[in-house]
């Protein structure tokens, strides 16, 4: 009311200076007109004070539609991103398979020339996947141990032997992997 009171008399004292210009200075207001002034500048407050909260409530409500608005756009966006990576998880998916497929191809490839190279290399030593040839050497070492005459001979035993638990070990880890234990 302070406030509305002091924008009266400065409504008043701006109205009077007005009416002073254009009115002969013997008039005075009569109580009527100043209460009619003064209703008219409460009027005038209200009416401002009116049109200031529709604004904040306008711009409020503007406020409050763009959050919703990038809400949405938010959302949206989450989507088309999860679409993209649907779409990409599938690639990704096809990618690894045939890397898998190559990586199996190159590891077969690989194998095959080791099983060449030990066929081609001619050696004594048994195919540590067949247990006959296992059995087979072993009762050939034994044999070969009681004729052996010199230390380099029984050195180039150790050595054979030694190879062909170094075949038998790549055999059981190989049999591991796979989940082939009982081989």
């Amino acid at each position: 009311q302070f406030q509305t009171c002091c924008l009266f008399l400065v409504a008043l004292a701006a109205s009077e200076a007005s009416s002073v210009a254009a009115m002969p200075k013997s008039k005075k207001k009569s109580k009527k007109q100043l209460e009619d002034e003064l209703q008219k500048a409460a009027e005038e407050q209200k009416r401002h004070e009116e049109k200031e909260r529709l604004l904040k409530l306008e711009e409020d409500a503007l406020k409050a539609h763009r959050e919703r608005l990038e809400i949405e756009l938010d959302g949206k966006e989450r989507v088309l991103e999860a679409e993209r990576l649907e779409e990409e998880q599938e690639i990704v998916a096809r990618m690894r398979a045939e890397r898998k497929r190559c990586l199996d191809y190159e590891q077969s490839k690989l194998q095959e020339k080791i099983e060449w190279q030990k066929f081609v290399s001619c050696t004594s030593r048994p195919n540590v996947a067949y247990e006959s040839e296992i059995t087979t050497y072993v009762t050939m070492a034994r044999e070969e141990r009681t004729g052996a005459e010199s230390m380099e001979e029984a050195i180039e035993c150790a050595k054979a032997a030694e190879e062909v638990v170094g075949d038998l070990l790549e055999l059981y880890c190989k049999a591991c992997e796979e989940g082939d234990v009982a081989r």
